[in-house]
């Protein structure tokens, strides 16, 4: 068996034994005890923002000098 199928092999055996505790809305991963940083405030601000704005660019035409 070559490297490449010993990989492959590998990676979808992890994918099948993740499978369930993804669906159970967990993570295979251990999550740190820190609260999650509060970004609500700064999501609203932004929002507050692109609504009072009387031009929004996204994508790359926000990279364009006007």
């Amino acid at each position: 068996m070559t490297l490449y199928e010993k990989l492959g092999i590998g990676l979808v055996n992890r994918s099948f034994s993740h499978r369930a505790v993804y669906r159970n809305g967990g993570t295979s991963y251990d999550l740190s005890d820190c609260e999650p940083a509060a970004c609500k405030q700064d999501i609203e601000a932004f929002a507050r923002k692109v609504g009072e704005a009387d031009c929004v660019f996204t994508g790359e035409a926000g990279r364009q000098a006007l």
